[in-house]
């Protein structure tokens, strides 16, 4: 497990960072890259990554550099690594179950074809929904497995109100964003 804590030497536990893996993506599933087309959406991907220890863009950067970073130290909260690459990187870190949260942006249109973050299904739990005005939604989502090993808040999240209400039954919201409109229970992309 990338997230939480992992094995140190001698069976002592090491806090290791988090790492969110952020995407684009159509109605059909496919990876669409970089699509803030308003600036409503652009200002909610800064706060995304402003919340972030650790940002990286570069497709070139390998699984060996970003497994690194995971177990680096540095702040006490140890705040997240988000990853935002391209859809080979992306799958690579999905199918070593490396994520430990997903933001994913779904954008109002279908593309028919390309590349996909998902090769199956995955147990993903939702978060949290929010609704643009251009029509597009973004997904704040947690593997199944993960959340019920660690479940939010975390100190770092932009998903949850701080008192443990986030959650896939209980959705969070944006405290420091007074237009989120997060809705529980709405399906994931998929």
């Amino acid at each position: 497990m990338a997230g939480g804590l992992a094995g140190g030497l001698a069976g002592t536990l090491v806090p290791v960072r988090r790492l969110v893996l952020a995407a684009e993506l159509s109605l059909d599933g496919f990876h669409v890259g970089a699509q803030a087309s308003d600036e409503e959406l652009a200002r909610y991907q800064r706060r995304v990554v402003q919340k972030a220890g650790v940002h990286l863009r570069a497709p070139e950067l390998g699984i060996g550099e970003i497994v690194a970073l995971l177990s680096e130290g540095g702040d006490e909260e140890l705040a997240p690594v988000v990853v935002e690459g391209d859809p080979e990187l992306c799958r690579e870190l999905v199918g070593r179950d490396l994520v430990d949260e997903y933001r994913l942006t779904v954008h109002p249109f279908v593309l028919g074809e390309g590349e996909r973050l998902f090769t199956g299904a995955a147990r993903l739990l939702n978060l949290s929904t929010r609704l643009f005005a251009q029509g597009q939604v973004a997904y704040t989502l947690a593997p199944e497995d993960k959340y019920r090993d660690h479940p939010p808040p975390y100190p770092w999240s932009t998903s949850g109100s701080g008192s443990g209400s986030a959650g896939p039954q209980g959705a969070g919201h944006d405290d420091d964003d007074p237009e989120s409109q997060d809705t529980p229970e709405s399906p994931a992309p998929g």
